[in-house]
């Protein structure tokens, strides 16, 4: 009886320990899992999306942010949980106004990147804000919140 008990309690610690490795999943993991160029992008820090989007650690609980080591070709892969509605709203603006800053930049500069970001939007779902620029920017977005 004892033994089973044993085998019980064991069992019940294995399930634990992997329901709580599947919740630290990060957005920056399903992220990387997810592109299919990650050897050319690299992964921006807090710091990069307060510097370059205004946006600071309070406005999210997670985030995810690749970008092409080379930003002539405006490859980039934002992702940002909110802690909450206002807050999502909030990034979404901040996301968006960052989109259009990257747009007009490119216009006259490099009209294959302008073409690769006009392509795309922002979005929003939920608590998730998402800016995908890529050539595989809808296929990455749909599979990013099938998973959700």
């Amino acid at each position: 009886m004892k033994k089973l008990w044993l085998k019980i309690i064991a069992c019940a610690c294995v399930l634990m320990v992997a329901v709580a490795c599947a919740e630290n999943v990060t957005l920056l993991d399903r992220v990387q899992g997810i592109v299919t160029d990650g050897d050319d992008l690299i992964v921006m820090t807090e710091e990069d999306l307060s510097d370059l989007m205004g946006i600071e650690e309070e406005e999210y609980s997670d985030f995810a942010y690749l970008a092409s080591m080379d930003a002539l070709t405006g490859r980039e892969f934002i992702v940002l949980r909110a802690v909450d509605e206002d807050a999502a709203e909030a990034l979404a603006e901040k996301l968006q106004s960052y989109y259009e800053d990257r747009l007009h930049e490119m216009e006259n500069y490099l009209p294959e990147t302008y073409k690769l970001i006009k392509a795309c939007s922002v979005q929003q779902e939920g608590l998730l804000v998402i800016l995908d620029i890529g050539e595989q920017a809808q296929s990455e977005v749909e599979q990013l919140l099938a998973e959700e």
